[in-house]
């Protein structure tokens, strides 16, 4: 008796070689993690967060008290510890393409070191033990940042969009830590070496800062995801990869009798 014929296009009788692994899911993670919806959802959340913020400092309620941007181990601070998360994670993601590209990975241990700080608040831990502005004992840290910012935007010379994004995000970081220091002595040289002491705006100053800060680490986040959608060797601002050549192959030429 002869075995029958096996038909694999029937559901559930899929080649071997059709078979889905690991690597091919990771690989196509992105596709389920659009930039624009991604993009989007960040947008609304800084948002919402940023209302509830400015409400907290006018209303202490229990439930604005989980949304304080003054204070520790509340839903603000681990949204954006999550967020540097995100950001050493896809800085990552770019270093696997080899080349030019493991320059990301100057970013990844930044994002992630800000993200363990941004929970624990060891910066702010310093300036008690130390008597001194954390942005000293961080100089090294904010170096590397530094070196690893341009190195990204110097990837990113090829995605005009992906450019705007990071530079729209160091803006935001720069004033953010601009009104940190107006908060804090009144200026951000007297700041270093003066007496900290709240200045009459201090709680706008304060929300513009931790909002900015939020917004900064998301506009970096949207960067490195569009430019991550793209193929590493495409020009292009953006738009979608080039259509593949179709699979069938050309006839060839007729021979000459």
């Amino acid at each position: 008796m002869t075995d029958m014929p096996v038909d694999r296009n029937k559901p559930g009788l899929s080649a071997p070689s059709e078979m889905p692994d690991a690597r091919r899911l990771i690989e196509h993670w992105r596709d389920f993690f659009d930039w624009r919806v991604v993009g989007l959802l960040l947008m609304a959340l800084v948002g919402i967060m940023a209302v509830l913020g400015a409400m907290a400092t006018l209303a202490q309620y229990f439930l604005l008290r989980l949304f304080d941007l003054d204070c520790e181990n509340n839903l603000p601070t681990l949204f954006s510890s999550l967020i540097l998360l995100a950001d050493a994670f896809v800085a990552f993601l770019l270093g696997r393409r080899g080349g030019r590209w493991r320059l990301a990975w100057i970013l990844t241990p930044v994002f992630a070191w800000m993200a363990v700080d941004e929970v624990v608040r060891l910066h702010e831990r310093l300036e008690v033990t130390l008597n001194i502005q954390w942005q000293i004992p961080y100089l090294p840290i904010l170096a590397l940042a530094g070196i690893g910012w341009l190195a990204m935007l110097w990837l990113f010379r090829d995605a005009l969009l992906a450019a705007i994004f990071w530079l729209a995000g160091a803006t935001c970081w720069v004033i953010s830590q601009v009104s940190e220091a107006i908060q804090w002595g009144g200026w951000y040289w007297a700041g270093w070496f003066g007496s900290d002491e709240k200045i009459a705006g201090y709680n706008l100053y304060m929300v513009v800062e931790e909002v900015l800060e939020m917004g900064g680490s998301s506009l970096f986040l949207i960067a490195m995801l569009i430019r991550l959608q793209m193929p590493s060797g495409q020009v292009a601002a953006g738009r979608a990869a080039e259509p593949e050549a179709s699979a069938t192959p050309s006839e060839p030429p007729p021979e000459n009798s």
